[in-house]
């Protein structure tokens, strides 16, 4: 048998967790509807046809299925879960791109990160200028950590999976 204060103890957790709901269903940005649209930005549109399809599944692709179309190349491990370190990521693409500053572009040109404009490798007066472009084009055009879309841009589609596993896993190496 549960004594007194049990009992009161019981009734206050239970009043808090109603005042705590009732507080998040005022505030209805504090309590989405739908978890995943933030994560993976999935319109209304996506989720099917027309409502009341969408619930029974008997009419175009469900939310499950748009959601593992959208997630089946980007398994959550690959994605580091800390804010973007761009000498982090300068250092593991070029690692990626030219063995660490090492081929033969990189060499000739101080081209440490495959950047091309124009169609022709850019020229650096130093290595340091390549990271530092790497950086600023990064910052610019890019700026978050490389997902499936980005890494294809990058590396315009030569390899694109190859590319994002490698940077990846050197980035999460990398101290």
């Amino acid at each position: 048998m549960k004594t007194k204060i049990d009992k009161i103890l019981y009734i206050i957790v239970l009043l808090t967790a109603l005042f705590v709901l009732s507080q998040c269903q005022i505030k209805k940005q504090a309590l989405p509807s739908d978890p995943y649209d933030s994560i993976f930005q999935i319109t209304k549109a996506d989720y099917c046809d027309n409502a009341p399809e969408c619930y029974y599944g008997s009419k175009g692709l469900t939310f499950g299925n748009k959601l593992a179309e959208k997630i089946k190349y980007f398994p959550p491990y690959t994605y580091p879960l800390i804010i973007l370190n761009l000498d982090k990521l300068a250092y593991a693409v070029s690692i990626h791109e030219s063995n660490g500053c090492n081929s033969y572009v990189a060499r000739m040109y101080n081209n440490c990160h495959g950047i091309r404009r124009n169609g022709t490798w850019q020229h650096y007066v130093s290595k340091e200028d390549s990271f530092n472009d790497f950086k600023e084009i990064w910052s610019k055009y890019y700026k978050k950590f490389p997902d499936y879309e980005l890494a294809d841009k990058y590396s315009g589609g030569d390899r694109t999976n190859e590319w994002l596993n490698n940077v990846t896993k050197i980035y999460n190496e990398t101290i």
